[in-house]
Order: C-alpha cells, then structure tokens, then sequence
C-alpha cells in the first residue's frame, strides 16, 4: 500500500474511532426512513443492508481497542450476565444441531450482537448523557418529519395524478418504504413517545408548541389510518404502564399525546375520510372492520410453535429455522417467547425471556423511585418506559424483535434506559478490551453468512416469485430478507 493510501486509510480509522455509537444509530434511523440507498429489490432488503452497514461502522473502532476506552463497557453487573452467556451457549448447540447451519449461525451472532450494542449504547448515554440525549430527540423527530413530508407528498400524488386515471384513494400508499403497513407501527410504537418532547422542551409560547406539535400529530393521523391492531394495543399499554410508575412525572407528557391523538383524529377525518369523500374518490381502508378480533392466523402460527416445541423442547429447531417453510402464512410466530422456545429451544427461551423481563421490571422501578431533577431527564423517562413496554407488548402478537430499523430502535432505547439504571462502569479494562474484540469478532460473522446472499438479492427474488407468484395474498414473507424463507 502506498503512503498516500495508507495515510488515508489511517486519516478514516481516526474519524470512525470518533464516530459514537449512538451517532450511527440515529443516522441509520433517519436514512431508513427517508431514502433507498441501495437500491435494492425491496425496501425491506434495503433497510437491512443499511442495518449491516451501521453495525460495520460500529465494529470498525473495536479493531484498534485500548484500555483506556471506558466508553465500551458493560453496564450491569457481571452478577446478571451469566443468563445470557448461558442462552447464547445453548443457541451455540442449537445453531450446530441445526438442518442450515449458516442461517442460524446468522441469527445467533446477530443476536449477541444486537444485545452488546445496547450495552455499547449504555455506556455512551452514561458518560454524556445530557448530549447525546438531546441529540437522540433531535433525530427522532426530524426522521419523523421527513417521514411525515413523504406521506404529505404522497397523499398529493394521489390526487394530482390518482384521479386522472380514476384511480381510488388508497391508504397504504400512505405508508411509502414499509412492505406491510404493520412494520411502520413497529416504528411509531418506539418513536411516538419522544416526538412530543420538542414541544415539551423547547415550546416556550402556544405558537411554538403548536408548531412543534406538527409532526406527532401527523404521525397520530398516520397511526389512526393504518388500523395496526398490535401498535394500539402496545401504544396503550405503554401509556398505561408510564402512567402508573411515572406518575406525576407523566402528566405533561400525557396531555400533549392526548392533544396529538384528538389533532389526528380530525385530521383523518378531513384529509381521509371527507376530502376523497367529496371528490368522488372514496378512500380504500385498511381497517378491517369485522375482522377487527380475528387473530388473522396467529392462532396457527402459535399452535405450529406449540407442537414444534414438543417435538424439540432442549435445543429447539435452530435459530431463524421457523423460516424453514414450516408454514405459508409468515416466517416467524408473531410472538417473541414463542420464537426463542421454537428456534432455541425451552432452556434458553426462557433464560432470555427472564433477563429481559427483569431489566425492564428494574428500569420500571427505577422511574417510579427516581426524580430528575429537570423535566428533559424526567420526560425522557417516561418516554422510554412508554416505547419499551409498548414494544415488549407488541412483540407478543408481531415481529418487533425480527424487522432491522425495529431491532436496532429496540437495541437504542433498551441501551439508553439501561443507561439510567446502572450508571456505573462495572467492568475491568480487560474485559473491556475482550468486549470490542468479541464484538468485531461476531460482526464479521454476520457479514460472511450474508455475503453469498448480497449479490443476489434481485436473482432470489425473482426466483422466489416464480415458484410463489404474487396474487391478492402476497407471498412475501419477510425475515432476514424480503423472502423470509430459508434456504432459498
């Protein structure tokens, strides 16, 4: 390599060694939401290849680690990690019992590897957290406003050039980038609880809070149009359970979402309801009226896990193998416990599933104890409890924890709550060293198991399509890829 070369080469590690963790989350978020840059055969597959390429840009430091980088380690007790060592030592045995080993090796290492983010995130909220938290919201909510501009201009879209072709209104196109309207509840689940926190913060008249209330309500309205069951459901429980342990801490925060949601409301009623209305273009819904209490074939994606589970309760069928075509209806259970006891196995399942469950029993308890001294700490709590109990819910009946911009907004919120419980290094400068390491280790994993399917992505899909064509009932059953199943 030429000394030009080389000297850029070591000009970029240096950039990148001060590239924060956070800071790459944050941009992922709002590239995902906002443009296609890959180009790829879908927007899922996109979002995916702009997961893979944030987690590069975070693994990338971790190959010149020092001890003198604090900012990596783990932010709980050494006491709690033996439960997922252990989950990820018995995934360890089921990816190697497993009928495609590559794919659940896949899943297994991005697994870990989205867990030791969150820790990676923990660190970095606690050493500056008054920053990066304002950065965080900035983000959020200009990612929500361009989201917002791009259902604005296809709305217009539909009107100018729609009804010159007697085309219907149709809602779904409401919802560009997302190939089912469901997973874009995944996002307004975890992101609706902060985009009223500029109007909290920084709306210091009616003007400016009313301005700044722009985008929460637009993604109300947007909320209200997709009649996603699983985010209402998740969005009241997040409410409820903010409510309960935040108390007074909650009021402000509550009262502009209930002014958001009542905005929105009206908006949909003029802007979906009445304006195609008196156009002559009713709108095409995506309520589903009387089916509004079907289960929409989860019950038979639970009873397949059921009896799966019974056919291999230890190691389970391998990790992402409920995608081995076990079913025409979707490549995951819709419910996250199921996943793991199907495709990991009983012991590690419920390993995970209780050290989840006691994070978030101790983040919970943490808010109902602790009183910011400021309303931004104070509000970015109730937020944070609201979005990860709403997702923790929503995960039981959807795929939150199998969707990418889902999963790394899970690894951001969960790293930042964890933030606040335990914030205190509790790792020697070896184990951090070992850490970053292990780190880069599993990211090259990830990236050598999907390296045979990159280039191909638009070949396999089209081959996919083939043999499943497309009719009323898309056959399209996201996963890893836009095809969901495995091998293909």
């Amino acid at each position: 390599m030429s000394d030009a070369g080389a000297g850029l080469l070591m000009r970029a590690m240096t950039v990148l060694r001060g590239v924060p963790t956070i800071t790459v989350l944050v941009l992922f978020l709002l590239l995902a939401l906002t443009v296609d840059p890959f180009n790829a055969p879908s927007w899922h597959d996109s979002h995916r290849l702009l997961q893979l390429l944030a987690l590069l840009l975070i693994a990338v430091p971790g190959l010149r680690a020092s001890a003198a980088d604090a900012d990596w380690r783990l932010s709980f007790s050494w006491s709690w990690a033996w439960m997922p060592a252990s989950a990820f030592a018995l995934g360890l045995v089921s990816v190697l019992l497993s009928a495609w080993p590559r794919w659940a090796l896949l899943e297994w290492a991005m697994t870990m590897v989205l867990l030791m983010v969150a820790a990676v995130v923990a660190a970095e909220f606690r050493r500056d957290p008054v920053a990066l938290r304002r950065l965080t919201v900035v983000i959020f909510y200009t990612a929500g406003l361009f989201y917002a501009l791009k259902s604005l201009l296809a709305y217009v879209l539909m009107f100018s050039i729609g009804t010159d072709y007697g085309l219907a209104f149709d809602v779904q196109e409401l919802f560009p980038g997302f190939s089912n309207v469901r997973f874009f509840g995944h996002v307004q689940t975890l992101l609706l609880p902060f985009l009223v926190l500029p109007a909290l913060w920084w709306g210091k008249s009616s003007g400016q809070r009313a301005l700044w209330m722009l985008v929460p309500v637009a993604w109300w309205m947007l909320a209200i149009a997709s009649g996603t069951r699983g985010s209402w459901v998740a969005m009241t429980i997040g409410v409820i359970t903010a409510c309960l342990f935040a108390r007074g801490a909650a009021t402000s925060w509550l009262k502009l979402q209930l002014l958001g949601f009542i905005a929105g409301l009206l908006m949909y009623v003029l802007f979906v309801l009445g304006l195609p209305e008196l156009l002559s273009k009713p709108a095409l819904y995506l309520h589903r009226g009387a089916d509004l209490v079907s289960l929409r074939g989860r019950e038979l994606l639970w009873g397949l896990s059921v009896d799966w589970i019974s056919v291999h309760p230890w190691f389970g069928l391998g990790p992402m193998h409920f995608a081995q075509r076990l079913t025409e209806i979707a490549a995951h259970p819709h419910n996250a416990v199921l996943q793991w006891m199907v495709e990991w196995g009983i012991p590690a399942a419920l390993l995970l599933t209780v050290f989840f469950a006691v994070a978030g029993l101790r983040f919970a308890a943490w808010v109902r104890i602790h009183r910011p001294p400021d309303t931004a700490a104070a509000t970015v709590s109730v937020a944070l409890l609201a979005a990860l109990t709403g997702a923790a819910a929503q995960a039981m009946v959807d795929g939150v924890l199998v969707m990418p911009i889902s999963q790394l907004l899970l690894v951001l919120l969960a790293g930042w709550a964890w933030s606040l419980v335990a914030p205190r290094p509790a790792v020697a400068p070896g184990r951090s060293i070992a850490f970053r390491y292990l780190f880069s280790a599993l990211v090259a994993v990830v990236l050598l198991c999907v390296a045979p399917e990159v280039p191909h992505l638009q070949e396999r899909l089209e081959a996919h399509e083939k043999v499943y064509p497309q009719g009323p009932n898309p056959r399209l059953l996201p996963r890893f890829w836009i095809h969901g199943w495995i091998p293909d």
